[in-house]
């Protein structure tokens, strides 16, 4: 079986093959090659985000994105 489906299957991913960093929209992110998963990146430390710095990061851009509707 391939590594991708077991992956996917057991949700057991380590994401040890990751690509090299992008920067799209003003979020920078790794995407692991494994099983597709977007890991927050940091260009200023140049290391991968820590959960609690991707839970706040997605709570700006939703608060960005109701700003722009109007709605708030």
């Amino acid at each position: 079986m391939s590594t991708f489906l077991i992956n996917f299957l057991l949700g057991a991913c380590r994401h040890r093959h990751q690509s090299r960093p992008f920067t799209l929209d003003r979020q920078t992110y790794k995407v692991c090659l494994d099983c597709g998963k977007e890991i927050g990146y940091s260009l200023e430390s140049m290391a991968p985000l820590r959960s609690e710095e991707q839970r706040e990061l997605k709570k700006m851009e939703r608060s960005k994105n109701v700003r722009r509707k109007g709605i708030a």
